[in-house]
């Protein structure tokens, strides 16, 4: 047997509980009985629930420990780490969630554990000092159009059909979640997601600022951004502008501009 195929076949039993130990593992003369590789074999699978808690908290809540734990459980069986560093473990768990079909009645579950996650990707991004909205004051009139922006690479942007972020809000600032739950109208969100400080910034935000700054991410000149819009939207294009730069989402502009 191949070293690859010997390694993967470790692995395999390592996150599937009703495996034997590998035949190649026990004819080594060092062979661990199987009550040693389970105590191995469930460890780093409790590593891995406890990962995916540390990173997904508010999904935990929603859900009860023991119900987190069963679905963070079939998720870890199936993904293996990519990376040794955990912190970057469970970046596609939002996707697992929306087709685990024991939480189908809680779908805005899914859109809560992409804030989490995005809120996780910011808070670990690099460090960038947001620029000044001023620094457009020396972009001719005629050009402020073709201007592209350098953004803050901790930004993102989050669309839900529930109020995921608002649900989100809710567990950090309200002694009682689940009260504050209850108020909210089952609609659409939008949020800007970024840190360009210290503290991360989740800040709900229109669809149309929304599309304005999905343009801008994509690189799109200041006035490409504009036409996106519809024409009752692009007479606010100067505030939302205004909104990117106050939320430090701007680091600089993205080439030399011609005055």
């Amino acid at each position: 047997m191949q070293w690859h195929e010997v390694e993967s076949e470790f692995a395999v039993a390592l996150r599937d509980p009703a495996r034997s130990v590998p035949a190649t593992v026990g004819k080594t003369n060092r062979a661990p009985s199987l009550r040693r590789f389970n105590v191995y074999r469930n460890n780093i699978a409790v590593s891995l629930i406890e990962a995916l808690g540390d990173g997904y908290p508010v999904v935990k809540q929603l859900v009860g420990d023991q119900f987190f734990d069963a679905m963070a459980q079939a998720y870890a069986s199936a993904n293996a780490p990519k990376s040794a560093v955990m912190l970057e473990y469970g970046a596609d768990f939002a996707d697992f969630i929306a087709g685990f079909e024991p939480a189908d009645g809680l779908p805005f579950l899914g859109d809560v554990a992409r804030v989490e996650w995005a809120w996780n990707v910011a808070y670990h991004a690099a460090d960038c000092e947001p620029a000044n909205i001023s620094v457009l004051q020396d972009i001719a009139p005629d050009r402020l159009e073709t201007v592209r922006f350098r953004l803050h690479p901790s930004l993102q942007l989050i669309t839900s059909t529930w109020p995921a972020v608002s649900i989100w809000h809710a567990h950090q600032t309200s002694d009682n979640p689940a009260s504050a739950m209850q108020q909210l109208a089952p609609e659409a969100e939008h949020a800007i997601i970024v840190r360009p400080a210290w503290d991360v910034d989740v800040r709900l935000i229109s669809k149309a600022a929304s599309s304005f700054f999905a343009a801008l991410l994509k690189g799109q000149s200041l006035g490409e951004a504009t036409e996106c819009l519809a024409e009752t939207d692009a007479a606010e294009a100067g505030n939302m502008l205004h909104l990117l730069f106050a939320t430090g989402s701007v680091i600089g502009l993205a080439a030399h501009q011609t005055t």
